[in-house]
């Protein structure tokens, strides 16, 4: 082949053998072309499958998860039936007093049909063992109680050492009859005070009913083995010793297992809970990865070979003249050199497009050192904080209003690592981590540190600058202080909930709380009781020792209500001299109604009201869920009536709602005075 060169004239023409050199390029390009697109093709398919794959494990993870947090739900619904039995009264007395008459009235089929468990145990407080009671659910009548289940408890301490406060231990344990959930608790008097007299051990077969009924739940097939039964695969991935750790194995091309291990009461492995899934997702993608990337593949070739056919030699040396020079420019960092234009085609019009973008290079670099003298006059003028930090820590820069804001000098800055500057050191931690996975943060709350130790609230918005292969170079933000608008906010909080002279909850605060109590008294089947406490006479304390007198009086029978009533109930004032109280976990009418008299009792007791004394008594009004009303709307409107009946019964006194007596009473125009 002979080449004749662009002479002065710019003209060129093709020898003979032109054709041949091109074809020989093309051929040589179009195979490394197909060759790099195999490649691609394979390590494709290799990286697409493995993606695919912990997709489907992930899938089974989330599944194993789920059914953990199931067979949590499950325990944690068995440790609130031990503990409202652990601190009801009358199992306080029986571990104390031993009254056969308990475990006649209350350890009844039905009991432990409606709450669906299979047995409980009394232990007193020397850990002797006072009465324990097992329930067929499908025969609904009594089953024997495991023998080992109390070896168990015994070897591991449970029964000797009660819990002190709280939920005692839970777990599951594989027993001959199955599978069993266990929770505990301490059994203690209502009122939580005093040592535990016992312990108290409820327990759920987790047997192929309760299986079931947890696969339906979750929408999971799963099962529950002995560690023994389960038959993983060799190798050290399939070691599941440690509770909770997951185990994803492929059983074969359309079932994947997952298992984890639930610990008993003590911690230790004690069963494996698997959960079966269909290979979907590896299904889907093994039938359509290969056309995909064959379909790619086969297109891209073709457009390859299309535009290599289409490439001319003096195209490709003219692109590669026109690099060389661009590449000249580049490392040299002139920007005044200019790359050579020849011709008037395209290229021509590109190398004139180079020789633009030179000029308005150079025009930018002028730009952006005016811009810099113009951001550091505003870095230094602006009234927020605004900080440059490295990587680690340390301040590049910081503006006036920063050295303000944490009282230090530049000098003294410089010498700090940010880290220092937070109130705890591990928030910049997971604040870096932010900022780097997300490139920028904005009001991202942290607590900062001035130089005199007060501490801030405050918000950072910062965006990282990076290096060309993505190394955190510097982190730029701005810092505002919201320390006295969050202490606003939070005030404003507590004024719409709260009732501003006594710090009690409003009416709208214990409406919800009451809304919540009654939908859990529906859920264990309890009762809820509402307290209406109205003052006698009130305006003529008023009247006589002036409002600031009745408001310090107000005041002090919250107080009262407070310190006599259980730390789980609710008291709340309605306006005036009307409170609310809520009384939570209660069997029966009398227990509501005791309370009521603990309040009457204390509000008797003389008052000293700004150095005067006065004696106040109160009416009361008692309702309770589900016998008055199973709204709190009716329960508040109920208990209401019943304490204008007590006023009406010459007041100082407590009345539970009587429908039939009432009727009269719910008409607002037959209301007598308070």
């Amino acid at each position: 082949m002979v080449v004749q060169r662009e002479g002065r004239s710019g003209g060129s023409s093709h020898g003979a053998g032109s054709t041949t050199v091109r074809r020989q390029m093309l051929l040589f390009l179009g195979a490394a072309f197909v060759g790099l697109f195999l490649v691609l093709y394979v390590l494709t398919r290799a990286t697409l499958l493995t993606s695919f794959l912990r997709l489907e494990a992930s899938a089974v993870r989330q599944g194993v998860d789920r059914a953990l947090g199931g067979v949590s739900l499950e325990l944690a619904e068995l440790a609130s039936i031990a503990g409202d039995w652990g601190t009801w009264d009358a199992t306080w007395r029986f571990v104390v007093e031993k009254d056969e008459e308990y475990v006649r009235e209350n350890l009844t089929p039905s009991a432990f049909l409606t709450l669906r468990v299979d047995l409980m145990l009394f232990a007193d407080a020397r850990g002797e063992v006072v009465a324990t009671r097992a329930i067929d659910q499908e025969a609904k009548g009594d089953a024997l109680f495991p023998e080992r289940l109390l070896g168990y408890l015994e070897s591991i301490g449970l029964l000797v050492r009660p819990p002190e406060r709280g939920s005692g231990p839970q777990g599951v344990i594989s027993l001959p009859e199955g599978p069993l959930l266990i929770a505990s608790s301490p059994i203690l008097p209502s009122s939580g005070e005093g040592a535990a007299q016992g312990t108290l051990v409820v327990g759920r077969y987790l047997d192929a009913v309760e299986v079931a009924r947890l696969s339906e739940a979750l929408q999971l097939r799963l099962a529950v083995h002995p560690l023994a039964d389960v038959k993983m695969p060799a190798g050290p991935e399939a070691a599941v010793t440690r509770p909770g750790a997951h185990l994803v194995w492929p059983v074969n091309q359309t079932t994947v297992r997952g298992y984890a291990v639930l610990p008993d009461l003590a911690g230790a492995p004690a069963l494996a809970l698997e959960v079966e899934m269909p290979r979907e997702i590896y299904a889907q993608w093994r039938g359509t990865l290969l056309y995909v990337l064959l379909g790619l593949t086969v297109s891209t070739l073709a457009f390859g070979g299309i535009f290599l056919l289409l490439l001319e030699k003096n195209v490709l040396s003219r692109l590669a003249q026109l690099a060389r020079a661009v590449r000249g420019i580049r490392e040299g960092g002139d920007l005044e050199t200019r790359v050579p234009v020849s011709g008037k085609d395209e290229l021509a019009a590109l190398a004139g497009e180079v020789n633009g973008m030179l000029d308005r290079l150079a025009e930018a670099r002028t730009r952006v050192e005016e811009s810099e003298e113009q951001y550091r006059s505003l870095f230094e003028q602006s009234r927020d904080a605004i900080y440059i930090t490295t990587r680690d820590g340390r301040f590049v820069d910081i503006n006036g209003a920063g050295l303000d804001l944490f009282g230090y000098t530049k000098d003294e800055i410089r010498e700090l690592n940010a880290r220092q500057l937070y109130v705890e050191p591990a928030e910049r931690e997971r604040f870096v981590r932010e900022v780097e996975e997300r490139g920028f943060v904005r009001d991202y709350p942290v607590r900062l540190r001035k130089q005199d130790g007060q501490e801030m609230d405050c918000l950072l918005s910062t965006t990282v600058r990076q290096a060309s292969d993505g190394t955190v170079l510097e982190y730029r933000g701005l810092v505002r202080d919201v320390t006295e608008r969050k202490r606003a906010e939070e005030r404003l909080t507590y004024l719409a909930t709260h009732d501003s002279l006594t710090d009690l909850p409003n009416r709208g605060t214990f409406g919800e709380l009451l809304a919540l109590e009654i939908a859990h008294a529906k859920r264990d089947q309890r009762k809820v009781a509402v307290l209406f406490i109205d003052l006698d006479r009130f305006k003529e304390v008023n009247d006589t020792l002036g409002h600031a007198t009745g408001d310090i009086l107000l005041r002090e029978v919250a107080a009262r209500l407070r310190r006599v009533l259980r730390a789980s109930d609710t008291v709340a004032r309605l306006g005036g001299d009307e409170f609310l109280v809520l009384l939570s976990g209660i069997s029966r009418a009398t227990d509501a109604v005791e309370g009521a008299h603990k309040v009457l009792d204390s509000l008797r007791q003389p008052f000293v009201a700004d150095g005067v004394e006065a004696r106040v008594t109160v009416s009361i009004g008692i309702a309770l869920y589900p016998d008055h009303g199973e709204s709190g709307d009716a329960l508040v409107k109920r208990a209401d009536t019943a304490m204008y009946s007590a006023k009406d019964e010459g007041r100082d006194g407590a009345r539970l709602y009587a429908p039939a007596a009432s009727r009269e009473r719910e008409d607002p125009s037959t209301r007598r005075a308070p």
